[in-house]
């Protein structure tokens, strides 16, 4: 009687055992029964049992065609054997200026703006907006090389009242600043599943190039054009959904860096530039929060 309580015991745990294996089948056809640990990036981690012993294998996702979990959850199917060797992304956001303003308001200040104008100018500059493109030729399933644009827009419009400080007169008018930044680099991403069935995603991507400055002003009746490059760099975060099997919907952060260490003036009538000492280096840095899509062939 024992040994046959003892038998059903040993049976009906073989039988659980089975029941909360996976299964992992591969593009040849083969079935693997086995405990999933893991799936990162390319590779599908995995135990089973060999004569008693359990061993550790893994497998990448291009070898696998489907997998069936203990959960019950359906197959996940994996069509990794033809991954996308292009990625195009397109985004557009909010930028916001990391540049101090202490000259810029000591200016002002000095021209006999008010305190609440001053603030309401720099409150209008300071925030812009940003849109970017990239294209990317990935050298594999998670690492891609390519091109990044990135063009930001500011712009500030106040009706003020400049003292010359001569005693006798005061001007009144308007003072409109509007500010391009270009840029175009070189870039490199990454990007990371986060999940088995690849449907959400992490990328990262650093990029170095040239920045390209315009700022229009016009302040009373008199216009005023500055214009300079600089080399710059920027890091992006971001995390993407797929929608569809080749588009995804993508938010990101994004820190563009670079400083003007010299720039052209011109009034209309001549022009001049003016090189800037090391703690007169204008910073065109920026911080931008940017939603758009992704697309993959």
């Amino acid at each position: 009687m024992k040994k046959i309580m003892l038998f059903s015991l040993l049976l009906l745990g073989i039988v659980l055992a089975g029941q909360t294996q996976d299964r992992i089948v591969t593009v040849s056809g083969d079935t693997i029964n086995c405990q999933v640990t893991k799936s990162s990036g390319r590779w599908i981690h995995f135990t089973l049992q060999q004569q008693g012993i359990e061993t550790q294998g893994k497998l990448k996702q291009e070898q696998v065609s489907q997998l069936i979990r203990s959960e019950d959850t359906g197959p996940i199917a994996f069509i990794q054997s033809d991954w996308k060797k292009w990625r195009l992304s397109v985004s557009g956001g909010i930028a916001y200026q990391l540049g101090t303003t202490d000259d810029s308001r000591k200016d002002m200040q000095e021209q006999g703006l008010t305190q609440a104008q001053i603030d309401d100018y720099h409150d209008q500059f300071m925030l812009g907006w940003q849109s970017s493109a990239s294209i990317h030729r990935m050298v594999n399933p998670t690492v891609g090389v390519g091109l990044q644009y990135r063009l930001m827009y500011s712009d500030a419009d106040l009706r003020i009242t400049l003292d010359p400080q001569d005693g006798n007169h005061l001007y009144h008018g308007q003072m409109t600043e509007r500010m391009y930044i270009n840029y175009v680099g070189a870039s490199v991403l990454s990007q990371q599943s986060l999940t088995i069935n690849k449907k959400l995603q992490l990328s990262a991507l650093i990029s170095a190039g040239v920045a390209f400055y315009r700022d229009e002003m016009e302040i009373l009746e008199g216009n005023l054009l500055f214009t300079g490059e600089a080399l710059a760099l920027t890091t992006e975060l971001g995390l993407e959904y797929f929608v569809a099997p080749k588009i995804s919907i993508g938010l990101s952060a994004n820190l563009f860096a670079s400083k003007l260490n010299k720039v052209k003036m011109d009034n209309g009538y001549t022009s001049d530039t003016i090189k800037l000492d090391e703690d007169e280096q204008q910073s065109i840095s920026a911080l931008d929060l940017s939603t758009g899509l992704r697309f993959y062939f």
